[in-house]
């Protein structure tokens, strides 16, 4: 009796399909991701480019000699850019803040939404210092919840554009004067 053995080489060669579906694949992540990258920037930008308009827009009773900005527990880059502006004529200094203890020296205090929790201890710390407590961009139920749990202006989404709100009432007891061009533009205002 003959014992037939064949040994079977394999080869695994991916069928031109597969090959053209990975390639479209990887062609859409290169051509999205940094588009995806691009948006981020521009939302920064526009946040940024608000953040100026607030320090140009409200009146601090004393005004200060210049502005600090503190941006609690959130890497500050975007914003830094604002440090190599002026305000009604006035030097503008942005500093990482991780302790609320850090923010009593700012003027305006930039709380990003992974952070809403701590608005009230972030408001007392702030008691009686005259700052503007701003909050990250977020839906518009959280920017009423971060307005009304102390914050003085929260940016929020509605209908795909940036839109602000603002809490007077905050304000006002911080001893701030925001100005009426300011308020009349908000999406909604707290009085």
């Amino acid at each position: 009796m003959k014992s037939l053995s064949t040994k079977r080489e394999m080869t695994l060669t991916p069928s031109p399909h597969i090959v053209g579906v990975t390639l479209c694949l990887l062609i859409l992540i290169v051509i999205l991701f940094p588009s995806n990258i691009a948006a981020q920037d521009k939302i920064s930008q526009v946040l940024v480019a608000f953040l100026f308009n607030f320090i140009k827009l409200t009146q601090w009773n004393p005004e200060p000699a210049s502005y600090t900005i503190g941006v609690f527990n959130k890497d500050a880059r975007g914003i830094k850019a604002l440090a190599t502006k002026q305000a009604k004529d006035k030097a503008i200094t942005v500093n990482e803040i991780s302790d609320v203890s850090g923010l009593k020296d700012c003027h305006i205090v930039f709380v990003p939404k992974d952070q809403f929790g701590k608005i009230a201890e972030i408001k007392d710390a702030l008691t009686g210092k005259g700052s503007l407590i701003v909050g990250d961009l977020v839906e518009e139920g959280k920017s009423n919840e971060f307005l009304k749990g102390g914050g003085t202006v929260c940016f929020l989404i509605k209908n795909k554009k940036i839109r602000f709100g603002i809490n007077l009432k905050v304000a006002t007891s911080a001893k701030l004067k925001i100005n009426a061009k300011l308020v009349k533009v908000a999406n909604n205002v707290i009085k």
